[in-house]
């Protein structure tokens, strides 16, 4: 195993399969110490146990990232067997539900809030007192294009990832003077079981004909492999340290870091669409 990170214990939602998971392999393959949650555990446990077998260190956790008292004990629980959080990777995330808003049970709709921004408030709030005092650490919350774009339809994901690359940006703003820095990160786009699931949504169906008849070609001919490996790789350079300056703003693993780095103390971009037209296309 590598030792880039081997000081570092991350905690990683969502982490038993797709994202979450290419995240959490790559996070241990670069030495980190890993804890993995989400609510299926046999998913998680599966991928902790072969973290474990290629010589790295995971915690399998289930946790409904929703419930504070659950996530608490989550958080317990791993700095029990490793020592307090210095990465935090809020990925558990859901498309639904779908349909215009007028059709749309309100419930259902601020569910779906309370996975984008209430599950990383609560995990925020259980790792930071310990990242503050420590003069250190890292939160990286898995965005998404969407919060860059408006969708019919799709509200309750677009909204939802909206805000919650606001919410990365204030928090930054207000923990980067001691040490914390936070980050908005759109991973890449790969076929994962969350566009699969999108596809067999029979709301989707109903309401986004046009948008599921491109999502399953998509799904048919691009190879999840290299983006989740990409994205994987751009999360370790994060939690190493290496891109601090592109904190509390919107990165796409596919722009050019290390010139939005060198001029980021030049550049000025105060909200989410602005920084996507600067540097969208900056490959």
């Amino acid at each position: 195993m590598e030792s880039l990170l081997n000081t570092q214990v991350a905690l990683v939602t969502g982490a038993g399969r797709g994202f979450g998971r290419a995240i959490a392999e790559a996070l241990a393959a670069a030495g980190a110490a890993v804890a993995l949650l989400a609510r299926s555990g046999a998913e998680v446990e599966q991928v902790a146990a072969g973290i474990r077998e290629r010589g790295g260190r995971a915690l399998a956790l289930r946790a409904d990232v929703t419930s504070r008292a659950e996530m608490e004990a989550a958080m317990a629980a791993t700095v029990g067997v490793f020592g307090e959080v210095t990465l935090l990777v809020n990925n558990a995330g859901t498309a639904g539900p779908f349909g215009p808003m007028t059709a749309t049970d309100p419930d259902e709709w601020w569910a779906a809030q309370k996975v984008h921004l209430y599950a990383p408030l609560i995990a925020a709030n259980a790792v930071l007192p310990a990242m503050l005092a420590a003069g250190s650490g890292r939160i990286i919350n898995i965005a998404s294009r969407a919060a860059t774009m408006f969708q019919p339809g799709l509200s309750a994901y677009v909204v939802g990832k909206s805000a919650q690359v606001n919410w990365a940006s204030h928090l930054d703003a207000e923990v980067k003077d001691q040490g914390v820095r936070v980050f908005a990160l759109q991973p890449g786009d790969a076929p994962t079981a969350f566009a699969h699931g999108t596809l067999a949504s029979a709301a989707a169906q109903q309401h986004l004909p046009g948008m599921l008849d491109i999502l399953r070609d998509w799904v048919a001919n691009v190879d999840p492999a290299p983006v989740l490996k990409k994205c994987g790789e751009r999360v370790v350079a994060l939690a190493a340290g290496r891109y601090d300056g592109l904190a509390g703003r919107y990165v796409d693993v596919d722009w050019n870091w290390d010139e939005m780095a060198a001029t980021a103390d030049q550049a000025q971009v105060n909200s989410v669409t602005e920084l996507h037209t600067a540097a969208g296309d900056k490959a």
